[in-house]
């Protein structure tokens, strides 16, 4: 067995996993996609290469890709094609409809997260909302889990520009849904 290539991030799934879906582990993989000449290909050129070339169905060619993509430094941790994503989640003591009220309902946010802060553009009940965010930083999604006696909820923004902006708005969130835990806990 060789010596593991230099890597520069390490992929999400493990060299077991990628295997066991598709009968190469991430060296096997980094060497054919090298060899294919993948380092000058896009993103999309690449999947569908993993797709037709090599018999692997969408979803793991997805992760391949992306795998492969994030070894040899072309993408980054939380990168997509359009900029960059983050995400944030806290489960807490409340039901999942007194939850969703905590979001959707303008009064309520307000006491939690200021005014003016999120713009309700669309909801699902107890499921999900998208929120427009007042510095024109983009649009939020949240997304509502019943848990019984508790509710989780994950905040998902996407397209943002850079991996400064990503930290910055990752602290932002998790401040605010540790907020929110704190408004639930003095006031229920």
């Amino acid at each position: 067995m060789s010596a593991r290539a230099a890597r520069e991030a390490e992929p999400d799934f493990s060299d077991e996993a990628v295997r066991k879906a598709t009968g190469r582990d991430w060296d096997e993989w980094t060497t054919v996609l090298d060899d294919w000449g993948a380092r000058d290909r896009s993103h999309t050129e690449i999947a569908r290469h993993v797709v037709h070339d090599h018999n692997i169905d969408g979803w793991w060619a997805q992760s391949v890709t992306v795998g492969y993509e994030r070894i040899r430094g072309m993408r980054k941790i939380n990168e997509r094609p359009d900029g960059f994503s983050m995400s944030a989640s806290k489960t807490v003591a409340v039901p999942v409809a007194t939850l969703f009220e905590l979001f959707v309902d303008e009064g309520k946010r307000a006491e939690w997260l200021g005014d003016g802060v999120l713009t309700l553009r669309t909801s699902a009940p107890w499921k999900s909302a998208r929120f427009d965010i007042f510095d024109g930083s983009g649009i939020l999604g949240v997304y509502f889990v019943d848990k019984g006696d508790k509710a989780a909820v994950q905040l998902q923004l996407e397209k943002i520009a850079s991996e400064e902006a990503l930290v910055e708005h990752k602290a932002t969130w998790k401040s605010r849904l540790n907020d929110l835990g704190t408004y639930i806990r003095d006031n229920t």
